[in-house]
């Protein structure tokens, strides 16, 4: 999608992070049930909750973004 942008995007720290503590769950998750070569229905619906916990973090991504930022905030500001 930057590809077509028309403006200049910005990589910030948040959609970064979010994504790869995500996809590491999930891979490490579907490695774990991989591991005798087959994915059973509970490990199956396993993962589908993972997605659904992903879908679900978006919803709220704007509120838990700014507060992850205001405990950020905060802690920077002890360490002065």
């Amino acid at each position: 999608c930057a590809i077509f942008s028309k403006e200049v995007l910005t990589l910030t720290w948040w959609p970064l992070s979010r994504d790869v503590v995500f996809y590491t769950t999930a891979l490490t998750v579907l490695y774990a049930f991989f591991e005798d070569s087959r994915i059973r229905l509970g490990e199956a619906i396993g993962l589908i909750c993972i997605y659904v916990a992903y879908v679900i973090f978006m919803s709220y991504n704007e509120r838990i973004q700014t507060y992850v930022q205001s405990r950020i905030d905060v802690a920077k500001e002890y360490k002065r």
